[in-house]
């Protein structure tokens, strides 16, 4: 695979610490940096970056995976499918962003 050189250098830090590598390079970023989007590795990145970039990718797939299998065949509204991927996306993003800050500061890889 072929990285972002500022990808590189930051997946060199984080292999330095007791991080699993699957931890630090989740599989949404790694098909990013694979087509040369270079998104910073989770515990570098911030907060509010966290927040919405989980939320948007999560939210997407849960609210089509559920309209799909679970909503239309029983004729649900979209707007109920919509609104359950908004408030699903929107609580796994927050709590990823508190998990990566947490495991960030607990490697000292952001200021206290």
């Amino acid at each position: 695979m072929s990285y972002p050189a500022a990808i590189k250098t930051s997946l060199s830090l984080l292999e330095a610490t007791e991080i699993a590598r699957f931890n630090y390079a989740p599989p949404p970023h790694r098909l990013l940096w694979c087509v040369g989007i270079p998104v910073p590795p989770p515990h570098l990145a911030s907060a509010g970056f966290n927040f919405l970039f989980f939320a948007i990718w999560f939210g997407a797939a849960w609210g089509t995976f559920t309209w799909y299998s679970l909503l239309s065949p029983v004729g649900a509204p979209i707007m109920f499918a919509v609104t359950m991927a908004f408030l699903i996306g929107g609580a796994f993003g927050y709590g990823l962003a508190l998990y990566y800050r947490h495991a960030a500061s607990k490697y000292n890889l952001i200021a206290p």
